[in-house]
């Protein structure tokens, strides 16, 4: 049987992704489970101050020099050297995360992690170990996951006329067995 799923990029992208996050887990690369939008975000939420913005906080969006009730300006660095920026005062900026705190409880996540990985393999795994996709122990489904991530990437390298020859994106293995099928059915 064969299915077709017509998405949008952002659609296909994000299949992409949990195709990815399938495969790492199922290689035991654990810590990818910092990188789950909502974990990431419950854990930056935890380290940052909760506080209304003053003139002179420092935010994810350069340090605060003018607030009004529509407008906060904020003085950072942009690609263009220092310079100072308008945002709108809805709520988008926000003040910057007490990032040494923050590090220091993903790194005891991480030994967490480590730990829970030794516990399923059965062995001791150092931190960031993992099995490799084509390792016996992994199941098949994963496998299956990487090589389909490997036909998007390949299909978004190709829709990009600036794209270079030397990338992993560029070559889809011939090994992959049932090549799943991408089109492009032109903008939305």
């Amino acid at each position: 049987m064969k299915i077709i799923i017509k998405c949008n990029k952002e659609q296909a992208q994000l299949i992409q992704t949990a195709l990815d996050f399938y495969s790492r887990v199922g290689i035991l690369q654990l810590g990818e489970l910092l990188s789950h939008p909502t974990i990431e975000n419950f854990l930056r939420e935890r380290f940052r101050p909760q506080k209304e913005l003053e003139v002179g906080d420092d935010t994810e969006r350069g340090k605060i020099t003018k607030i009004t009730k529509k407008y906060i300006w904020t003085e950072g660095s942009w690609g263009k050297g220092k310079e100072v920026r308008r945002w709108d005062n809805n709520g988008e900026v926000k003040l910057s995360i007490d990032y040494g705190a923050y590090h220091e409880k993903e790194d005891e996540i991480k030994e967490l992690l480590t730990e829970i990985n030794s516990i399923i393999y059965g062995k001791s795994m150092s931190r960031n170990m993992s099995l490799g996709i084509y390792n016996n122990q992994v199941h098949e489904s994963c496998r299956e996951a990487f090589n389909m991530i490997q036909v998007i990437r390949n299909f978004f390298w190709r829709q990009n006329p600036n794209r270079s020859e030397y990338t992993v994106d560029a070559a889809v293995d011939t090994w992959i067995k049932n090549k799943i099928e991408i089109e492009n059915y032109g903008e939305e």
